[in-house]
């Protein structure tokens, strides 16, 4: 019974608790708190209604905060108030929501005091208003207290952070400030007469009137009052102010600042080497004055493929913005206009005038072209002799467009991706009507003195849509006969704004014919390194549905000729056949090759679904595969062919015949990429280049053979090789696992010839790596034997030269280079044999060895003759020879001070002995000398 009486004592007393927390009397002590904490700040409070559930949330209406100089008026607030803090304490606000918040400044000054506290857990303000401007969604959290001014919060404004904490103290501070530009802490130090704020890279410093700013490469001073503000600006480089509003901007700019908000503000100066995304302009001059005036002149601007040398627009307000500009450049060709108009708000003007000149064709508007966001038109603009006539008009999801052309020159659509040169006339006339998203229409079109590139036509074609149906047909051809004949249904839904939706399900139905030659249909598109020539016919019917499409007939290729630019192959009486069966197309191809007279042969089908898969079977039968300088190779072999529109997969096993390799004198050296990193840049940092369109991927799974050898030449070398390969990876990425085995060859070095004794090229299927090279032969010199040995990536091997018996390598290179023993050369010898051993060892270039193989001798030396009895001095000479036979060397000795040379025959004999016969021409004396030389 006891705790029965006491749970009806505590819900009594919980009910009147909470009846007196939404008693009038206490909100009257709410209001009452609230207006003596604003009036301890020097603010006059006044809330017109205050409701809400207690202490869950409280509303009030009607709030006003008045104070000299500022007014703040609230149309409705909703918070949370800690009971405590009513009674003692700072008066605390828990999540306190403002709908909007409205400032009214009167220009007085402003004085404030901070005797009370007050703390806000969770601050929200949907609209904050001045001058009639707005600001939405404004939230964040906020701390302020009275004696030692301390703030502390973080706020996000338009979905922006902007944070601070700070503290301060006297005359110093210090305001910790994060924002999207980066986070800074700033220095604030009362000056006389002001202060000065200092941070990383930036200064403020403010001396009433005056003042002066430092950002970067900001610089702005100037002075301010009540009569306003009269500054200069200078900006070295627009990328170093905030970017997140108007993206990466570069450049540079000077200006001054004059005007107040009463009478508004005249800006004025000129940028310089502006580059903002795809646009850039060397200069740009600019006026935008407090009488509303606008002037923009700009020099050599470019977007794309526009460059227009000059460009003005001038732009007046008086009842609306009255505009006009002018513009002159290219744009792929000469282009120059002028217009004028009316903006009468946004979006929404007249086009009063319009005219210029454009691909050599004189332009004009007739009429004033009105333009909005749901009507354009009624358009009537004449191009040279022709006109262009269209309206367009929106209501909600209703819509119609009107285009009209009469002998209109097609030399503007030369304006395409292709950049395929057009000329000709069009008549032509186009309807469409919306109607609950749904479109209906026509569209008619004659062609005439139509030429782009080598293709020449003229023709009709018409279109309707209706019932969801797309119809078109029509001819297209030269005075003698029609090339294309077309006739086609296609189910679709074209909705409001012009978006096509196919209807999968519905029966279509067409005919295509053609009949010419195949290079004026691929004159509209770019086949690279191919060039396919011939003549063409088909004749297909189209029926099914899109899903499960049905084509009957067939396109027939005779006559035809193709080549391929990079690998040199070349095929005659090409002779390709694609027919159609149902839901399936067959191709038959035969070709010759016109080098070698092999032969290709294919079959395959294509089957008409989705990704539409295919599988074609080859046979190349002693076929060209390229006849190049580098590479000259035939093959046999049977290749298979799958896949389907996203790829292809080439396997097969192919026997090289008849396959030359040619070493050329000289590899070009690959030009090294720099990368370039801006300092301080005053211009944007090169884009990284876009990445190509994802290409048709060709997966390789291939085995090839070399039944007959390979056979290798150039640069010295002679030799035949033979081996296995498997080519993986893709047709633009190789795989390559294999090796190649030297059978026999020779290599020249410094005029001496060596037997090849061992050889291997090894590839070990890795991407991007280097195939490794293994090469070694042997020479006899005067009973010396040396060695070299060619070992390591076939870009960088390294040479190692041996001898029996062992020598150093000055001796072994004295050898080669002269058959001498090192003690027996004389000085420019031993330059020569210097710079030898440098090139040999990777150190540096052997000019001598690169001037021998560019005059295709096999000795190149300087030497000196000994002098006469009248001139102890000896005399410098060049002395060229050649191997004419197995160890018989020609050489010609040339003086410097004489017009006759010398020549001298050497052979060595085997064990070590050589015999060497020289003639001395002397002031046209013939002498000759028999020399013989021993080495034991």
């Amino acid at each position: 019974m006891k705790k029965f009486i006491f749970l009806l004592l505590f819900l009594g007393l919980s009910a009147f608790g909470l009846l007196f927390l939404q008693s009038p009397t206490l909100h009257k002590l709410l209001v009452a708190r609230l207006e003596k904490s604003a009036k301890s700040e020097g603010w006059e409070l006044h809330v017109e209604k205050s409701s809400g559930l207690l202490p869950l949330f409280f509303n009030a209406e009607g709030v006003s905060l008045k104070k000299p100089g500022l007014q703040l008026f609230v149309d409705k607030c909703r918070g949370e108030i800690s009971i405590l803090s009513l009674f003692k304490g700072p008066f605390r606000l828990i999540n306190f929501h403002i709908g909007t918040i409205t400032f009214e400044f009167q220009g007085e000054s402003i004085s404030t005091s901070s005797s009370t506290s007050l703390i806000i857990d969770h601050l929200a303000i949907d609209h904050l208003c001045w001058d009639k401007e707005c600001v939405d969604s404004l939230s964040g959290s906020l701390h302020l207290r009275n004696s030692q001014g301390k703030a502390r919060g973080s706020f996000l404004w338009e979905e922006k952070p902007f944070a601070f904490d700070g503290a301060f103290k006297g005359n110093f501070g210090r305001i910790w400030v994060d924002s999207p530009w980066g986070a800074t802490t700033f220095e604030i130090e009362r000056k006389e007469n002001g202060m000065l704020i200092h941070g990383e890279g930036a200064e403020l410093q403010l001396t009433l009137p005056h003042f002066s700013l430092s950002f970067r490469s900001l610089q702005a001073e100037g002075n301010f009052g009540k009569e306003g503000i009269d500054a200069t600006v200078s900006i070295g480089n627009l990328h170093d102010l905030p970017t997140e509003l108007y993206g990466d901007l570069y450049g540079s700019l000077q200006g001054t600042l004059r005007g107040s908000l009463e009478s508004g503000f005249l800006l004025e100066g000129e940028a310089a080497d502006i580059y903002w995304r795809d646009l850039s302009c060397k200069s740009c001059a600019f006026r935008f004055d407090p009488n509303q005036k606008v002037r923009l002149q700009a020099r050599d601007l470019l977007w794309h493929t526009l460059q227009l040398q000059d460009a003005l627009l001038e732009a007046e307000k008086k009842e609306a913005w009255q505009f006009q500009c002018a513009a002159s450049g290219d744009w792929l060709r000469p282009i120059e206009f002028q217009c004028s108009g009316e903006i009468t708000s946004q979006y929404t003007g007249t086009l009063t005038t319009f005219s210029g000149t454009f691909y050599n064709h004189p332009f004009s508007l007739q009429k004033p072209l009105f333009f909005s966001p749901e009507h354009l038109g009624p358009l009537f603009l004449t191009v040279g002799e022709g006109e262009l006539l269209g309206e367009f008009i929106q209501k909600k999801e209703d819509g119609s467009l009107v285009l009209s052309l009469k002998n209109f020159p097609l030399d503007l659509l030369s304006l395409n991706p292709l950049e395929v040169p057009i000329s000709g006339l069009v008549d032509a006339s186009l309807s469409l009507a919306s109607h609950s998203s749904l479109v209906t229409g026509t569209a008619e079109m004659e062609l005439r003195q139509v030429e782009a590139g080598a293709f020449r036509t003229a023709g009709h074609l018409t279109g309707l849509l209706t019932d969801n149906l797309f119809t078109l047909s029509g001819h297209l051809g030269t005075l003698s006969h029609p090339l294309v004949q077309i006739n086609l249904s296609l189910p679709l839904h074209l909705l409001y704004p012009f978006h096509i939706a196919w209807i999968s399900g519905a029966p279509l139905e067409g005919q295509l014919a053609y009949s010419g030659t195949v290079e004026e249909v691929l004159d509209f598109a770019n086949l690279g390194m191919h060039h396919l020539k011939g003549e063409i016919m088909c004749d297909l019917s189209l029926s099914g549905t899109l899903e499960h499409p049905e084509v009957k007939g067939a396109c027939h290729l005779q006559k035809g000729q193709y080549e391929n630019y990079l690998t040199g192959v070349t095929l005659a009486d090409l002779d390709l056949e694609l027919k159609g069966e149902g839901a399936q197309m067959e191709l038959n191809l035969f070709a010759f090759d016109l080098l070698h007279l092999g032969t290709l042969q294919a079959k395959g089908i294509m089957q008409l679904e989705q990704l539409f898969p295919f599988q074609i079977e080859a046979v190349i039968d002693d076929f060209a595969l390229t006849q190049i300088d580098l590479v000259q190779a035939s093959a046999n072999g049977a290749l298979t062919l799958s896949g389907n529109i996203q790829g292809a997969h080439l396997s097969g096993s192919i026997d090289l015949q008849k396959t030359e390799l040619h070493i050329p004198s000289h590899i070009p050296k690959p030009i090294p990429e720099l990368s370039v990193v801006y300092r301080n840049a005053t211009q944007p940092v090169a884009a990284p280049p876009r990445p190509m369109p994802p290409s048709w991927p060709i997966s390789l799974d291939l085995t090839v053979k070399t039944p007959e050898g390979i056979s290798i030449d150039g640069r010295g070398l002679s030799s035949e090789w033979n081996g296995d390969f498997h080519l993986g990876g893709t047709y633009l990425h190789f795989l390559t696992e294999g090796k190649l085995e030297l059978l026999q060859g020779e290599f020249i070095f410094a005029g001496k010839t060596f037997a090849l004794t061992q050889g291997s090229l090894s590839f070990r299927g890795k991407a991007h790596e280097v195939p490794f090279l293994h090469l070694a032969g042997v020479i006899h010199v005067k009973d010396v034997e040396i060695s070299v040995t060619l070992k390591g990536p076939l870009n960088r091997p390294q040479v190692t030269l041996t001898s029996s018996p062992p020598l150093p390598m000055s001796s072994i290179v004295s050898y080669l280079l002269f058959g001498q023993e090192l003690s027996e050369l004389n000085s420019f010898q031993a330059l020569q044999l210097v710079a030898t051993i440098a090139s040999v060892a990777g150190e540096g270039p052997d000019v001598m060895e690169e001037t021998r193989r560019a005059l295709g001798v096999d000795r190149l030396e300087i030497v000196s003759l000994p002098g006469n009895e009248e001139n102890i001095t000896s005399a410098i000479a060049v002395q060229v020879g050649k191997y004419v036979g197995e160890n018989v060397l020609i050489s010609y000795t040339q003086n410097a001070e004489f017009a006759a040379g010398n020549i001298s025959i050497q052979i060595e004999l085997p064990h070590g002995l050589t015999i060497q016969l020289d003639n001395d021409q002397i002031m046209e004396q013939g002498k000759f000398a028999l020399q013989w030389n021993y080495n034991y």
